[in-house]
């Protein structure tokens, strides 16, 4: 399999994730929606990890994977700014990150992520309404 093809799959499998949610969403409701979803399938790995379910597992880090990576493309990179650099290599981390996790069922590493994520929810959602596009 190619790059371009590998690249194509990520993006076919990003687009069936979020389909139904994104429909009429705005930008900010865009990425609220990835960072809400990669939570909730974080979760679903932990306690799958936990349990032993090597299939759902699998299945739920590959899609905050993909999550992670659509946040990171939805990132201004021309903007100038350090927040989007920051963020990019943020985003790299975590998915290095879940990687190292899943192949050595590490509970600890998915919780560092969750954690992470949820501080960048967290400030997303203290962006003022007025701001939000």
């Amino acid at each position: 399999m190619s790059q371009t093809d590998s690249i194509e799959n990520i993006k076919d499998a990003g687009s069936q994730i979020l389909q139904d949610d994104l429909t009429n969403a705005s930008p900010y409701e865009l990425v609220q929606t990835l960072l809400e979803s990669a939570q909730a399938r974080l979760d679903i790995a932990r306690d799958a990890m936990s349990a032993g379910d090597n299939t759902t597992k699998g299945e739920r880090i590959s899609e905050v994977i993909v999550l992670v990576g659509l946040l990171q493309g939805s990132l201004d990179m021309k903007s100038g700014t350090d927040l989007a650099e920051k963020l990019d290599t943020l985003y790299t981390h975590m998915q290095q990150r879940l990687l190292e996790s899943s192949a050595n069922n590490d509970v600890a590493v998915l919780d560092q992520v969750r954690e992470l994520l949820s501080k960048i929810k967290d400030a997303w959602d203290g962006i003022p309404e007025d701001a939000r596009t």
